[in-house]
């Protein structure tokens, strides 16, 4: 069977390259050359190019006894028995986004990192030990940590700015 290059397939009345069909039987030489006509024919952007990006948000970070997730509802806080008995919480907490004020990265004295939300009408606490909306992540997570606060601050600015502007 013999396939068609994407010039031969524009040729026949097709409107946008195709990318070239590799069978086990092709060479490396051959391959190279179909893939360069079909990156130029596009515009040098690959299928890969196009629809992969660098950035992947993070929407959850954990530690030994708690983990912190983000979605379209707002923000949910699940611990461990031992923890939640001992913040005197539930196991499971969900936060609206209406009531998150923002979210910043506290690092304990070895180093790890504690992110802390903020919540309309809860105390700030100074020990993340007793504060329900904290977690102390794990040492692998630390740069999730900064991601996923940098994401929960743009979400609540970006309601800020919705609230401000909505008409009254």
């Amino acid at each position: 069977m013999t396939s068609l290059t994407g010039t031969e397939l524009q040729a026949e009345g097709h409107s946008r390259p195709v990318p070239p069909a590799m069978t086990s039987g092709d060479s490396s030489q051959a391959s190279n050359r179909a893939m360069a006509e079909y990156r130029s024919a596009t515009g040098g952007a690959s299928f890969t190019d196009v629809c992969c990006t660098g950035h992947v948000p993070v929407t959850y970070v954990y530690g030994r006894k708690a983990r912190i997730d983000i979605s379209v509802d707002g923000v949910t806080f699940t611990r461990s028995e031992s923890d939640a008995a001992r913040r005197a919480t539930p196991r499971r907490v969900r936060v609206e986004w209406d009531d998150v004020t923002g979210a910043e990265v506290r690092t304990t004295r070895k180093g790890r990192a504690v992110v802390r939300v903020g919540v309309t009408g809860a105390e700030q606490t100074d020990d993340h030990r007793h504060d329900p909306y904290a977690v102390k992540v794990a040492r692998h997570q630390s740069e999730a940590a900064y991601r996923l606060v940098e994401q929960v601050n743009e979400e609540v600015a970006a309601r800020r700015r919705w609230r401000r502007h909505a008409p009254q």
